[in-house]
């Protein structure tokens, strides 16, 4: 790949002994001294300099406050999504929750004694769960 088309990686540490160049394409003005004095601020060449500098900075600005703008816009929709995840998550476990303690009830129904009068209301209770927890299912998300 080129050197623009690289994907984002972690940057590399930089010691504090170690020299930072400013800028890999300003190689020449890299170990210049940077101390300027009023003498040096008076020299129409260091005027020039300072201001092509200046202009260079305000489009890299420009260009970073497009890329800003485009974080916040992709950051509020990943809290929207994972919000979406977090929501589905629980509403899968209270369908699988439901489902099971319907069948639960169903299951024991053939283990109750023949005499209890109650066994109709853990029929309708158990389907009423099971198919509770099969809506929860589809309902829409």
């Amino acid at each position: 790949m080129a050197e623009q088309e690289r994907p984002d990686q972690e940057p590399e540490v930089i010691q504090q002994d170690e020299f930072v160049p400013a800028l890999k394409s300003r190689r020449s003005l890299a170990k210049l001294r940077r101390d300027l004095t009023d003498d040096d601020l008076a020299s129409p060449g260091a005027r020039k300099l300072l201001v092509d500098e200046i202009d260079y900075l305000s489009e890299d600005n420009e260009k970073l406050t497009e890329y800003r703008e485009k974080f916040f816009e992709a950051d509020k929709r990943t809290a929207v999504l994972e919000e979406r995840l977090h929501k589905n998550k629980v509403q899968e476990g209270m369908s699988v929750i439901c489902v099971a303690v319907g069948g639960l009830l169903l299951g024991l129904i053939p283990s109750m004694p023949p005499t209890q009068s109650y066994t109709w209301l853990w029929i309708v209770i158990g389907g009423v769960l099971i198919l509770g927890g099969g809506l929860l299912k589809w309902v829409p998300k």
